[in-house]
């Protein structure tokens, strides 16, 4: 007949925290961008700005990348020495990015084929850049490069990891019909293009485009740092 006690509650101890693994969750994005999209309103804006901010400020670097390349290149300098410091550089970079953002290097023995197909790629686009650089000219090689978007399309579609649409198709040839004129007035005014360095841009672009594509499938399982900085460093191993 005495006043009920009500049961006491046992809280749950807190768990520890997770360490960094190597792998993402199945399902879910690498990037804040995305789940900010897909949240709506405000964020999503913003997210979406951010990324087109970021895409603009790296076509900014490549272009002057393709000039200072080829200001470096009339000096008589090698070729194949200047991609080989220009890796060097970026890899450690990359890597002491990796390092300060606290992850780990540690690639899975099932990817670690797939890596060193994306790094012989990488190598592929370094040098044979430089090449086409100096043989054909800064013009010239900036203007192959919106040749990446058709390659890529082409090659997504091909194993299935983009679905072609009618908006993608307009985008890419929007982005290719300037360079075409361009590059067709270059040459009608007496280009110093070669045969071999549009060659070389060729392979270069080709090689960048399967760079674009099949790494992508591997963004499910590590950080964009950590892809980045394994693939140009073993691109680097190749160079040397």
């Amino acid at each position: 007949g005495g006043p009920r006690r009500r049961p006491s509650r046992q809280l749950a101890a807190p768990s520890a925290p997770r360490a960094y693994s190597g792998e993402a969750p199945r399902g879910r994005g690498m990037c804040e961008c995305d789940s900010a999209a897909a949240r709506g309103g405000g964020g999503g804006m913003e997210a979406r700005w951010r990324v087109h901010a970021v895409l603009g400020s790296i076509q900014l670097a490549f272009s002057l990348w393709h000039i200072v390349g080829s200001a470096a290149l009339r000096d008589g300098t090698n070729a194949i020495v200047f991609a080989l410091y220009r890796e060097i550089l970026a890899s450690i970079l990359m890597i002491a990015m990796v390092r300060w953002l606290g992850h780990s290097l540690h690639v899975r023995p099932e990817h670690r084929l797939r890596y060193a197909f994306l790094g012989f790629c990488s190598f592929a686009n370094v040098v044979l850049f430089v090449l086409g650089l100096k043989w054909a000219g800064a013009a010239v090689a900036a203007m192959m490069q919106p040749l990446v978007p058709i390659i890529a399309l082409c090659m997504s579609v091909s194993v299935g990891l983009e679905r072609l649409t009618a908006l993608k198709v307009a985008g890419v040839c929007v982005s290719v019909s300037g360079a075409v004129i361009l590059e067709a007035s270059q040459l009608k005014g007496g280009s110093t293009a070669t045969s071999w360095g549009m060659a070389a841009l060729f392979a270069q672009v080709t090689a960048v485009s399967a760079l674009l594509t099949f790494q992508k499938p591997m963004l499910e399982f590590y950080p964009p740092a950590v892809n980045t900085a394994v693939y140009y460093t073993l691109g680097s191993c190749f160079t040397a």
